[in-house]
């Protein structure tokens, strides 16, 4: 492994305070509306020192990229006292919604916070392992392991925009405290790079694999289950990243792409970087050239059936532009249309004589 890329902040039990007194009372939008967001931003701005706000807000830039920001002692409610399924709210199993203003502010300092309706069904995604979801590869799985992805990486594809976040946020709720946390693990794909052969960069340059669409977008765009693209866009040093090495996510072309894809799959093991995602740590992590994945675990559940694992996630784009043609919810949930892009347009324009 080689040296540490992540940036580790800890914040002060003075500012750890101050942003209590600034967003306890604050009233959680679930729809995320632009009043509640400019809220956010202007309290976030007031209390972080100005050193950590320029650390996030360099993410929105080209330069000095971190792969991943990771923030302790970052407030969350005063009382947990369980956790939500997929269709419920965080607030039915806290004293408040302090967390999700928190992640929420933390967020709109790098882009735009948003939701996909069927990904979290609010502005915050609550992700918890579900007993009816304990083999999928998604957050509500746990009897799998999510190895190392792009989230919603085939979504650069399926239409004119790009539906991929640009960042995530990820927020400890909770853990079981009688056994260790699970492990998170975050992948600098620049340092990956620098393992491998010429040829192997030259392989994963082109359109040598395809890549699958996530079932539920696949449903929506009427899209073919897969799409066929490189792996790799963009200099060495500032890559744009596709690719998925969970549940046969990638197909390559031939025996060259597959070897390729080993290797690659190789390199960014040996150059991951191990964390915990406990109470009160706040992870950023970039998701145009930084892959994550989580180990496979066994849920623990409380008293009343409610996993002890939670974790609360926000979505970031550098602006909203792409989601202009789905339906909203209210405010930043989106919930995508079908039949969007070239084809809906040219749906509505007439044959010429």
């Amino acid at each position: 492994m080689d040296e540490k890329s992540i940036i580790e902040i800890t914040l002060s039990t003075e500012k750890k305070q101050k942003l209590v007194q600034e967003f306890n009372e604050i009233v959680y939008d679930p729809l995320g509306r632009e009043h509640y967001i400019q809220l956010l931003r202007q309290k976030i701005y007031e209390v972080l020192p100005e050193t950590l706000i320029n650390t996030l807000t360099s993410q929105r830039g080209t330069d000095n990229l971190a792969p991943a920001i990771v923030i302790n002692n970052v407030p969350i409610d005063e009382e947990i006292y369980g956790s939500p399924s997929f269709e419920q709210t965080g607030k039915l199993f806290k004293s408040g919604t302090l967390s999700e203003n928190i992640i929420t502010a933390f967020a709109s300092l790098v882009g735009e916070p948003y939701s996909i309706y069927f990904e979290g069904q609010e502005l915050v995604n609550n992700l918890t392992p579900q007993a009816q979801n304990q083999f999928d590869y998604t957050g509500l799985g746990s009897e799998v392991e999510l190895d190392f992805h792009i989230e919603n990486a085939a979504l650069q594809y399926v239409a004119e925009d790009d539906y991929s976040p640009s960042g995530l946020f990820f927020l400890g709720i909770r853990i079981d405290e009688r056994i260790e946390p699970t492990k998170t693990f975050i992948a600098d794909t620049r340092k990956a790079l620098k393992l491998l052969s010429p040829f192997d960069l030259k392989i994963l340059y082109g359109a040598n694999f395809y890549l699958n669409i996530p079932y539920r977008w696949r449903e929506i765009f009427s899209h073919e289950a897969m799409v066929k693209c490189s792996v790799l866009r963009g200099t060495l040093n500032k890559p744009r990243v596709s690719v998925a090495f969970y549940s046969n996510m990638m197909l390559p072309i031939n025996h060259a792409a597959k070897i390729a894809l080993a290797h690659f799959h190789q390199a960014i093991k040996e150059t991951s970087e191990a964390i915990q995602i406990t109470p009160e740590k706040l992870v950023y992590v970039d998701n145009r050239f930084t892959l994550h994945a989580r180990e496979r675990f066994t849920p623990t559940y409380d008293h009343q059936g409610c996993p002890y694992r939670w974790i609360q996630r926000v979505f970031v784009s550098p602006s909203l532009w792409a989601f202009r043609n789905f339906q909203t919810m209210g405010g930043r949930v989106f919930l995508p249309h079908s039949n969007q892009g070239i084809d809906h347009v040219f749906s509505y324009i007439p044959e010429i004589a």
